[in-house]
């Protein structure tokens, strides 16, 4: 028996950067970045990593094995062509729960490409 696990997150996708994931995906963000900031807990982005799609998995592994790929933009666009391969599409929460992941486990992850 599987169960699905999601909580409360503080980490969203970057807002304003060119990615292959639609505005619509970043507008969202935008707006749980905004509730955050309030203190609201919506439930995004705490997906424990084995909970995650496979394509999701691979993903972060991928930045696992190849340091000069750690920044966010590369984790959308990997992310979404991982998700193509699978025929399936990449959601907000599985966004945001890699980017949380990548940015705990990575010490050199840079959520944006603005340094």
């Amino acid at each position: 028996m599987s169960t699905t696990m999601t909580k409360p997150s503080t980490s969203t996708t970057q807002a304003g950067l060119s990615s292959p994931l639609p505005p619509e995906t970043h507008q969202r963000a935008a707006d749980v970045a905004a509730a955050l900031a309030t203190g609201s807990r919506l439930g995004l982005g705490m997906t424990p990593f084995n909970y995650l799609p496979l394509f999701a998995q691979v993903a972060i592994e991928r930045l696992n094995a190849d340091e000069g790929l750690r920044n966010g933009a590369m984790l959308d666009e990997l992310l979404q062509r991982y998700a193509e391969f699978y025929r399936m599409t990449v959601d907000l929460e599985t966004c945001a729960a890699a980017h949380h992941i990548c940015a705990r486990r990575f010490w050199n992850f840079q959520a944006s490409e603005a340094v």
